[in-house]
């Protein structure tokens, strides 16, 4: 009688329960990550957006208001650049997000998110702070999504 085979028969035993384990994990897995809502679900038609004409306080500083939005749309949808067309340099390019979008010494450039919070709406404001003057600026606003810009404004600081 060979002693060998009791053994043999329990390892590959083993070795089916394991690989079963191991198979239904797998189809478990792929069936919550097919059947999941995806992250960032589609975005839908790219919105329209308004600037409003770009007030000014302090030497450096002007403010830029949303004025119109076609439909709410999350901050994180669009990107920032703010070009000094004076010196043909981009100052910054930057997905918006509340808070400073830029900063250099004492100047800086913010985004002021109103209600409701997270979304691009009117009365939300973009501020120009101790920037250089006798410059002009170009503030765009891109939609990501379709990577078109949807509004723009000259700044003559």
């Amino acid at each position: 009688m060979d002693r060998g085979a009791p053994w043999m028969r329990d390892r590959l035993l083993w070795a089916i329960l394991i690989g079963g384990a191991v198979a239904a994990v797998a189809i478990g897995a792929a069936f919550v990550t097919a059947s999941r809502t995806p992250l960032n679900p589609t975005p839908g038609p790219t919105p329209t957006v308004d600037l409003g004409n770009p007030t000014y306080g302090s030497p450096g500083d002007a403010s830029v208001a949303v004025s119109g939005v076609s439909r709410d749309v999350d901050l994180g949808q669009f990107r920032v650049t703010l070009n000094d067309i004076s010196g043909a340099t981009t100052v910054f390019v930057q997905t918006l997000q509340v808070g400073t979008l830029f900063s250099n010494g004492s100047a800086a450039v913010t985004f002021e998110d109103g209600a409701p919070a997270g979304t691009l709406n009117v009365g939300d404001t973009f501020r120009l702070l101790n920037m250089p003057t006798s410059h002009t600026y170009s503030l765009l606003l891109e939609y990501t999504p379709s990577s078109r810009t949807v509004a723009s404004v000259t700044i003559n600081l």
